[in-house]
């Protein structure tokens, strides 16, 4: 699974990395409201619980005070409807000792 971060992509396209990520911000924005209005009332026979480290910026050791909703690590908790693959749920937070199927909104 490959991907392609801001740089990247900005060199791809000839734009700004600001354009690049103002677009971002505006797109997931747009699929979490579609998501929302889509999604309602399932009834899947499974539910499969996953998590998946991440980092923004920098790394959790390299973070400041300051630093604290803006960078560093996060988890995304998802759910995930095995039989159609749906992402049922997902949550973006830190790793704290609540389990994730605590942590996802299903």
């Amino acid at each position: 699974d490959e991907g392609c971060g801001v740089r990247a992509t900005a060199r791809l396209t000839k734009a700004a990395k600001a354009t690049v990520a103002r677009l971002l911000k505006v797109s997931g924005r747009h699929a979490h409201r579609f998501h929302d209005q889509c999604v309602k009332e399932l009834r899947p026979r499974a539910v499969q619980f996953d998590e998946q480290w991440l980092f923004v910026k920098k790394k959790q050791k390299n973070c400041t005070a300051e630093d604290e909703h803006q960078a560093g690590d996060f988890w995304d908790h998802t759910a995930i409807a095995p039989e159609s693959k749906l992402i049922v749920s997902l949550v973006v937070g830190n790793s704290e000792l609540t389990p994730c199927r605590l942590k996802t909104k299903y």
